[in-house]
C-alpha cells in the first residue's frame, strides 16, 4: 500500500496525488478530444 502525503491549504489537508501516466506534472500535456474541439473554437 502506498503512503499518501498531504499539504496544508488554509485549514484543509489536501492529498498530494499523481495520476497514472503523469510524468512532469505539466497541465495540458494531453487535453483529449473535447479539449481539442474547444481549443479550435
Amino acid at each position: 500500500m502506498t503512503d499518501i502525503t498531504y499539504r496544508m491549504e488554509g485549514d484543509y489537508q489536501i492529498p498530494n496525488l499523481i495520476m497514472d501516466g503523469e510524468t512532469d506534472g505539466s497541465p495540458g500535456e494531453m487535453i483529449g478530444k473535447y479539449g481539442l474541439l474547444r481549443e479550435g473554437s
